[in-house]
């Protein structure tokens, strides 16, 4: 590590080797506190040494034994505190070589993906690639059958391969079936209603999708770069599914706007985008899979991932188009003056345009740290708008206008500071963060700091105000039970 000559998995594995002492030397720092405050009690009881140093020899031999026993059992404390800076210093050091060496991977220039005879030899390696996918699975099903191998595994894959597809396909229109019946209610209880149907809109889908994926593996036909193609099914279906959810969330079809107000043929354009973003990324994915194990130069490299990264551009330029379309005035509702959604627009706008462009100059690993978190960074924007809408119907939707007053009226503003709040660690990890990272944070912010031998920690804090909220929220429950079922049947005021 010191000659720079170890990789970052090497980095990554000292580091979490290191991360597992510190912890325990963090809580070996306060051994023995039991033992130390008795023998402090055990001082005070003996009081002060007189100014003239005239006490009796008994009471200043056990004062000394107990100087020394306490020095004694603070010993351990110490050299744990040392152990436990040391290996936090190293850790920090770990952390400064990755980032160092990711940093100069973004900065790497090679060769314009542009070139023909690069863009020749990237058509050359995904046409092999897709024979070498042939070639094995043409291999695996003749083995299989000689064997009687897949005979025996065929009625068990077809039995689950139906229930995936059914999932996949009947379930997933069955739910959305159900949840538009469910919007014409009128209910208190429709927006979690709604949201919990949104959910298993999701989920139903992609569980078919791995009950599909497991199907296919139980075949066994896969060979190496088949199977890393196979096991990129989940992820590549996964946001696939994902698009559609989120765009017939956001740019919803039908006689409704929408919660952003949208006219029907701005969200018509903002759910064919958002899906066809979907399906590229999907396909990135899937050739990322296949290409992991096959040894190719860094120009065939950028030359097949540019014209992925050029169409998501084009896309995500249309993309930010929508989305800075002005809400359709409606008579009776208030919209939104669209300021926000402007942003966002130019935003999507900007990067659509500099990341192929810088990828087409040879910066394709920096292009692409741009461009991808980028359209990941507006989904979760969309998934945070749709979230905070449904908190907000849901708050609001009070039988009298007393339950609508106080604490009640707050709540969507607290629903909407938790939701940023907890997003914040979910828009680092897009844009580069490592869960260690993450973890060092949250490490870092337990440890709390030390004064003198007292360690004061913020997770003291914030447990002072979950339990405050507890007992405000308590408090308020029974308050406004007294009000409507006990006082009304005295004479108290």
């Amino acid at each position: 590590v010191a000659m720079g000559e170890a990789s970052l998995f090497a980095v990554g594995r000292l580091r979490s080797e290191l991360v597992v002492w510190r912890d325990k030397f963090l809580k070996d720092a306060t051994v023995n506190a039991g033992r130390i405050a008795t023998v402090d009690a055990q001082l005070a009881a003996l009081g002060t040494v007189p100014e003239d140093g005239d006490e009796p020899a008994a009471v200043a031999a056990r004062r000394a034994e107990l100087l020394l026993l306490r020095q004694d059992l603070r010993a351990p404390r110490l050299l744990a505190q040392e152990a436990h800076a040391r290996a936090n210093g190293i850790i920090g050091e770990f952390d400064a070589i990755a980032l160092q060496r990711e940093t100069a991977e973004l900065g790497v220039r090679s060769p314009t993906p542009l070139n023909p005879t690069h863009l020749a030899s990237a058509v050359a390696t995904l046409w092999g690639l897709t024979s070498v996918i042939t070639v094995e699975l043409d291999a695996g099903i003749k083995a299989g059958q000689e064997s009687g191998a897949l005979t025996l595994v065929m009625p068990r894959a077809v039995l689950l391969f139906i229930v995936g597809i059914g999932l996949l396909g009947i379930g997933r229109r069955f739910v959305t079936s159900w949840r538009e019946k469910l919007e014409v209610r009128a209910d208190r209880w429709r927006p979690a209603q709604l949201f919990l149907l949104s959910l298993v809109q999701l989920v139903v889908p992609i569980v078919g999708l791995l009950i599909t994926t497991e199907a296919l593996r139980m075949l066994g036909i896969f060979g190496l770069r088949s199977g890393d193609v196979l096991d990129a099914i989940p992820a590549a279906g996964g946001t696939v599914i994902f698009g559609w959810w989120l765009s017939r969330h956001v740019f919803p079809a039908g006689g409704s706007n929408g919660f952003l107000g949208y006219d029907p043929q701005t969200r018509a354009k903002g759910r064919r985008y958002t899906a066809s973003l979907a399906w590229v990324l999907a396909l990135g994915i899937l050739m990322d899979a296949g290409l992991r194990t096959i040894d190719t130069t860094t120009e065939v490299g950028a030359a097949i991932a540019w014209p992925i990264l050029a169409v998501l551009g084009v896309l995500f330029w249309q993309m930010g188009r929508v989305i800075q379309t002005a809400p359709e005035e409606i008579e009776g509702k208030v919209v939104s003056v669209g300021r926000m959604r402007g942003y966002l627009g130019r935003f999507c706008v900007v990067v659509a345009i500099v990341a192929p462009v810088i990828a087409a100059v040879g910066y394709v690993a920096a292009g692409r740290a741009m461009l991808i978190p980028a359209i990941m960074s507006v989904a979760l924007v969309g998934v945070l708008q749709l979230m905070q809408r449904i908190g907000h119907d849901f708050t609001l939707s009070h039988e009298s206008e007393e339950d609508s007053r106080g604490l009640h009226a707050l709540m969507p503003v607290f629903i909407s500071l938790a939701l940023y709040l907890a997003s914040m660690p979910v828009f680092a990890l897009i844009w580069g963060a490592s869960v260690n990272d993450l973890a060092e944070l949250w490490t870092r912010f337990s440890e709390g700091y030390s004064i003198g031998e007292t360690r004061i920690s913020p997770t003291d804090f914030v447990m002072f105000v979950a339990v405050f909220s507890v007992g405000y929220i308590l408090t308020r429950f029974i308050q406004g039970t007294l009000r409507k079922s006990v006082m009304p049947r005295t004479r108290f005021d």
